[in-house]
Formats: structure tokens, sequence, C-alpha cells
């Protein structure tokens, strides 16, 4: 599994470089890197016209067409492991099907209420438990 940060919130790299293109980079750092599954931490400030900084973070995992192996068999364990992990506070989840991306695999996104986690907390979850 490879996990990167973004400085750009999922949302708004689909919107800037569009799904399609998310969705084929995704594949090609798989295929490049041999990984079963691709997540993406995000991070983003924003300041609102008040002055104030709104922090979004958010969560994306990437299972790839091509490249399959016991790992990205554990998709379904992965995301139920992250749902469950009621610390993160996730909310707004939302999935995208083979045909959404282009063939290039599925995805599922979440907004991370709990600004504390990160690249590093999310690995030490994951290397803790079984999924």
């Amino acid at each position: 599994m490879g996990v990167a940060v973004s400085t750009g919130h999922f949302d708004t790299l689909a919107d800037h470089f569009g799904i399609d293109k998310f969705a084929e980079t995704s594949a090609e750092i798989s295929a490049e890197r041999k990984l079963g599954l691709f997540v993406v931490i995000s991070i983003q400030s924003d300041e609102q016209e008040n002055g104030e900084v709104l922090l979004r973070k958010g969560i994306t995992i990437f299972k790839p067409s091509q490249n399959q192996d016991a790992l990205t068999e554990s998709y379904d364990g992965l995301l139920a492991l992250l749902e469950g992990w009621e610390d993160m506070q996730l909310s707004g989840k939302r999935e995208f099907s083979e045909e959404e991306l282009g063939g290039h695999g599925i995805a599922a996104t979440f907004n991370i209420g709990n600004t504390r986690y990160t690249r590093k907390a999310f690995e030490a979850i994951v290397k803790g438990n079984k999924f």
C-alpha cells in the first residue's frame, strides 16, 4: 500500500484536474510502484472572508483494476476499519465505480473531522490492525 499526502483536498483536485485524471494518475502510480492500494491523505487550508482559516482534511482510498494482490482484496476491510475508527470522525463518504473512473479502478473518499490525523497516524492504525 502506498500512502501519499496532498495539499489539495480531493474536491479541489478533482475540480481542477478532473476525476478522469485522478483515476489515470492513481492507476499509473499503483502500477509503477506495484501497489495493491493507493491512499491519499489531503489537507487544505482556505482563508474565509472574515479572515478565519478553514482546515479541511480528507482520505481517499484507490483500488486499481490492475496489480491485483492480497492487499487489493483487503479494500473493503480497510474501508470498514476506517469507518469503525470513531476518533477519526469520518463523514461525507463518496464512492466511485470503475465506470466513473474510466476503468482504472474504484475509490472511496471521506472528510476527516479530527484534524490531528496525519499520514503517520493513519499508518499506525493500519499497522496495528488486521483488515
